[in-house]
């Protein structure tokens, strides 16, 4: 069951980035209605705020941030039936919601100071269709106890950890990353949390806005420049690049990032390099898609499989004729990827040679597999050309790359059609010896008989 789930921007004009570091001093309120009453424990809302989800900000910021606060143990009733509180989907939310926000702060408000955090999350009693969605606001302003109630998470007690994740990072200015009227994710798909709630980490792009990856950690790559970078894990604490940037003349860019399965990663689904063209100027349109990831396999119906890689069946190389630019992966360190940002030119011939190595190796490892272990010997020569193929390739000389795998290919052939050639001649001896053998036996046979016959006579 899709359900909505709403980021609030109160200053469209605000900086692009927000630094957000050191302890999150979070205010749990729980509430119910006349007509729907709890069924979560405060134990259950705890275990979820302030250990499940502040293990997973402690994580996706390589513990820049972290939540500290209380959860409040007493559930609030609310005046009215839930029905009185549910969205209308027309009136903007920020509008409809508020009242609802200003009556929840002054049932608590008696009971506790307000001055002592920084955010505040609503969790009601019932499911997130209840009342239309889960939602989350930043600048709403609202006054008490002398300061202002800015940063507003709602959740229902059934949501799982995933949805408080996600509508917590509205609180610390994230936006949607889905598309709408539908809630789709078809901008990029499961690969951060804004985008579909299930626990996974973030974008590149949402670290950098949140300030928890630095500018001396994005390789920009200026115009024309022909680039070679390693690109580090996302998951993992690095002091070397976790994303590449690179400016387009529209105001738009792209970024590059390398998403491994690691840490809350482990349920993304698939690993590789990450392309996705950012435009800003859409982050205040809600579900615009200021992000839109560029898909590696577009021939499937889905972005589980959208990220470049190495390796027979995948796409190592990134084609944009319109900027004169690709990007070329062009081996794997570990978990981190050398890459190569040049003009469309090396893209194609990188691509070429990828596909002739490809196939290449597929046609040794065949050859290999199905085999007699005589053959084999007759592969050494083409797994040498196919070697120095992939030498060539990391060195960014493609043309020679393809040059050596096609020489590969036809190597493999030849020795193919000669194995073929030998088995053929191998099967015809052996039938030739066993009609020689079996003529023996009946030559054999017959004389017996015959001396047979005489000695009776």
């Amino acid at each position: 069951m899709k359900t909505n789930s709403l980021l609030v921007i109160k200053d469209s004009s605000a900086s692009d980035t927000f630094i957000v570091t050191g302890p999150q001093k979070t205010l749990v309120v729980l509430v119910e209605f006349q007509d729907i009453l709890h069924n979560a424990t405060y134990e259950d809302i705890y275990a979820i705020v302030f250990e499940g989800m502040n293990e997973y900000y402690k994580w996706v910021s390589y513990n820049l941030t972290w939540i500290t606060g209380k959860v409040i143990e007493k559930w609030y009733q609310l005046p009215a039936p839930m029905k009185e509180y549910v969205w209308d989907g027309k009136t903007k939310p920020w509008t409809f919601f508020k009242p609802f926000i200003q009556h929840v702060i002054e049932l608590v408000d008696p009971d506790l100071d307000f001055r002592e955090y920084s955010k505040l999350i609503i969790v009601h009693a019932g499911t997130n269709r209840d009342l239309s969605g889960s939602f989350g606001f930043y600048g709403l302003g609202i006054p008490v106890d002398g300061t202002f109630v800015n940063d507003v998470a709602i959740n229902a007690e059934f949501d799982d950890m995933g949805f408080f994740v996600h509508e917590f990072g509205h609180s610390l200015r994230l936006p949607d990353l889905y598309a709408l009227p539908d809630f789709n994710p078809k901008y990029v798909g499961r690969w951060d949390v804004m985008s579909q709630a299930l626990g996974q980490g973030m974008l590149a792009w949402s670290k950098i806005r949140l300030g928890w990856i630095s500018q001396v950690q994005i390789y920009q790559v200026a115009s024309d420049e022909v680039a070679n970078i390693i690109v580090e894990p996302l998951e993992t604490k690095t002091s070397g690049f976790y994303a590449v940037r690179i400016d387009l003349s529209d105001g738009t860019y792209y970024l590059v990032e390398n998403r491994q399965k690691i840490g809350f990663d482990e349920t993304l689904p698939d690993s590789g390099l990450l392309i996705m063209q950012i435009n800003e100027s859409k982050i205040a349109d809600w579900g615009a898609g200021p992000i839109v990831l560029i898909d590696a396999h577009n021939e499937t119906p889905t972005l589980d499989d959208a990220t470049f890689d190495i390796g027979v069946s995948e796409n190592p190389v990134f084609i944009d004729n319109y900027n004169n630019l690709s990007v070329i992966i062009l081996k794997m360190i570990d978990s981190s990827y050398s890459i190569l940002v040049a003009n469309v030119t090396q893209g194609n011939q990188a691509l070429d040679a990828s596909i002739t190595i490809n196939e290449a190796e597929v046609w040794i490892q065949e050859g290999a597999k199905r085999g007699f272990l005589m053959f084999r010997p007759r592969l050494e020569f083409p797994s040498e050309l196919l070697i120095e193929a992939k030498v060539r390739y990391v060195q960014g000389r493609f043309e020679e790359a393809k040059n050596l795998a096609t020489q590969s290919l036809a190597e493999t052939s030849r020795a193919i059609v000669g194995f073929q050639r030998g088995l053929f001649m191998l099967i015809f001896l052996v039938v030739v010896l066993a009609l020689i053998f079996i003529i023996i036996v009946y030559e054999r046979r017959r004389v017996s008989k015959v001396h047979a016959r005489a000695y009776t006579s």
